[in-house]
């Protein structure tokens, strides 16, 4: 799959690897690229994520066990891009907005590699993860971890979108009582709400997994409803693979009642990646839907939003008496339950997730750990 220009815009694909512009006709200058300028194949995204679930009931009572979840990095970065986010009512801090997203994706680039083994690719610490001190470690752990909870509950939970419960307790007004709160809060395929406490850990011990349950349970109900899951997720960097673990605890029926308007779910998931359009955004035809895009030439990725609900961020009162079918804006979004995939589209030149967020890796994200030393 290639993306191919809408008429306003022009793609031109070339030798080098990275994003480029090509020259237009006299007299018009450059003509803005988005595509990278790779070959199929030179970007090696694809892995399986070993991912063991204990705990889990209906409907989730299928993920119980070990599971090979074929994956890829661009579902990595989709997560680093969507993952924790300051919310627009703190308006000061726009720029800030867009600079955490780029240093999520950079933290992602510098400390995990996919290793291609004889019989599977596999996620791997980098090099430069082993040379980071122990609060750095602790740092880009939290923030990884994050990004991995939320690859692991779209893919597996069927939760393409997980808000930063922190980050809006105020805005919501959310009384915990003093009781920690978890970090996630997100909507299913099917509308059902769920609660996601990540960690991340070199040694991820059976005591940090418990006090992920403790704060994993810590929410009673989320716009008049019983979270169906309740998860405890840890991931483990060790130095050979990145691995999960997910637990289901169950609901605390004394645990904090979370209300707020659903469309400022879908309004404040989105309004980051609608800060990095305004910056400098075309549009682009993939597999035959229209994509806002943005290249970020410094981390050689692209990043963009389906354009129909670009539209729709930009109406006064975007989302309201949206469901998630209709936000996710096919009929054919509730599929099976066994290893519910990320993408709509996807190819090694680029995915658009079940979110409608798109990412596309330039050529620096390839090669093997010991090339990216």
């Amino acid at each position: 799959m290639r993306l191919s220009a809408l008429p306003h815009t022009e793609l031109v694909a070339g030798s080098c690897g990275s994003f480029c512009s090509s020259p237009a006709s006299a007299g018009q200058g450059l003509i803005p690229q988005i595509a990278p300028c790779i070959d199929d194949n030179d970007v090696v995204t694809k892995f399986v994520l070993p991912v063991s679930a204990s705990g889990f009931s209906k409907p989730y009572s299928h993920v119980n066990g070990s599971t090979d979840l074929n994956t890829s990095f661009h579902s990595v970065v989709r997560a680093l891009v969507t993952t924790g986010h300051l919310p627009a009512f703190t308006k000061p801090f726009d720029d800030y907005r867009s600079a955490s997203i780029r240093m999520r994706v950079a933290l992602g680039q510098a400390h995990l590699a996919v290793r291609n083994n004889r019989t599977r690719s596999q996620l791997v610490p980098s090099p430069e993860w082993a040379r980071l001190d122990p609060s750095e470690k602790a740092f880009a752990s939290f923030l990884l971890g994050s990004a991995m909870a939320k690859l692991v509950a779209a893919q597996m939970l069927r939760c393409p979108m997980l808000l930063h419960l922190s980050m809006y307790e105020r805005a919501f007004d959310i009384d915990f009582g003093g009781a920690r709160r978890p970090d996630f809060i997100g909507q299913t395929l099917d509308g059902d709400w769920i609660v996601v406490e990540a960690k991340g850990r070199s040694r991820l011990t059976r005591s940090v997994l418990a006090d992920a349950k403790v704060q994993a349970m810590s929410i009673s109900k989320i716009n008049g409803t019983a979270p169906i899951s309740c998860v405890a997720s840890g991931t483990r960097f060790n130095k050979n693979l990145v691995s999960v673990e997910l637990l289901d605890p169950p609901a605390n029926p004394e645990g904090a009642i979370v209300d707020f308007p659903t469309e400022a779910f879908f309004r404040t998931y989105y309004e980051p990646i609608m800060e990095l359009l305004d910056e400098s955004e075309r549009t682009v035809s993939v597999s035959g839907q229209e994509v806002d895009v943005v290249r970020l030439p410094g981390l050689d990725l692209a990043v963009g939003l389906e354009s129909r609900l670009a539209a729709q961020m930009r109406r006064q009162r975007p989302f309201v008496g949206f469901t998630m079918g209709d936000v996710l804006g096919r009929s054919d979004a509730r599929i099976g339950p066994d290893q519910s995939p990320d993408t709509s589209w996807d190819s090694d030149q680029g995915e658009v997730g079940q979110d409608g967020v798109f990412v596309q890796l330039g050529q620096s994200w390839s090669g093997s750990p010991s090339e990216r030393t």
